[in-house]
């Protein structure tokens, strides 16, 4: 191929090689930019896909969250309606990994610990767990001594008899908390597997709480077996715990604290 004047072009056999060469060389270099562009940025198709992963993970994620919010309203609304001289409180329960089976302390938190004291009581699920015993409400900490302490005691009321619950230290296989009892106000059949509730008379606890269940401390028939109450909950396997505040006791506080210096 040659130049011809005027800024034409003409044929020539000596420009023709040169043609050839390109036409060879266009393809390969083509392929290796689009293998260049690739690498470059990912391929669509698969970024659709981390796309679409991500956004159903966030989904479940809010979904989750949704769904504990609306349980743990649920619970705070149930002990507003079963214990209306109660104001409940939601704390989060804080595993120390502490992997004794003997555990006798709960560590909880929460973020509105106003009234918390060492009166106030602990459930979970509507069931006892415990008394608070020491409370730091500034940081919003409290420690609870839980139905596995030897030290607990707790009134309780069965059919027409009422006496207390003693702590043993013990649990079941499971881990469950095992209480003494002492002191009936009279003699009354058991049942196994009959729950136990909290008396409401010992000034601690609120009535109608439920304690546990009663099992026999020895196999039945055997001669001289007694019940036991059971806990219904481990104490390490326990994530939330409602803490119960007398509202009157609130309401007081409120009162006393908008009182003028004098």
């Amino acid at each position: 191929m040659s130049y011809s004047g005027r800024g034409g072009w003409s044929g020539g056999r000596e420009g023709f090689g040169w043609v050839y060469v390109l036409v060879l060389l266009i393809p390969p270099l083509a392929n290796l930019m689009i293998e260049y562009r690739q690498r470059l940025s990912p391929n669509a198709a698969d970024h659709d896909d981390r796309v679409q992963t991500s956004a159903a993970i966030e989904t479940a994620t809010l979904r989750q969250k949704l769904w504990e919010a609306e349980r743990e309203l649920a619970l705070l609304r149930g002990w507003s309606q079963t214990q209306p001289r109660y104001h409940p409180v939601l704390a989060d329960v804080v595993h120390r990994g502490d992997l004794s089976p003997r555990r006798a302390v709960l560590w909880v938190r929460g973020s509105g610990f106003a009234g918390v004291d060492s009166r106030s009581v602990a459930v979970h699920r509507g069931a006892l767990l415990g008394r608070v015993r020491h409370v730091w409400p500034e940081q919003g900490i409290a420690q609870v001594q839980s139905l596995r302490d030897p030290y607990m005691r707790v009134r309780f009321r069965y059919d027409k008899a009422w006496g207390f619950l003693w702590g043993t230290g013990r649990a079941d296989a499971q881990g469950r908390p095992l209480l003494e009892i002492r002191h009936l106000s009279r003699e009354i059949a058991f049942q196994e597997g009959e729950p136990v509730y909290t008396d409401g008379e010992d000034g601690f606890f609120p009535r109608g709480i439920m304690i546990g269940s009663l099992i026999r401390s020895a196999p039945a028939g055997e001669e001289g077996a007694e019940f036991l109450v059971r806990g219904e909950f481990p104490p390490e396997q326990v994530s939330e715990a409602i803490l119960l505040v007398e509202s009157a006791r609130l309401e007081v506080e409120g009162l006393a604290g908008k009182e003028p210096a004098r």
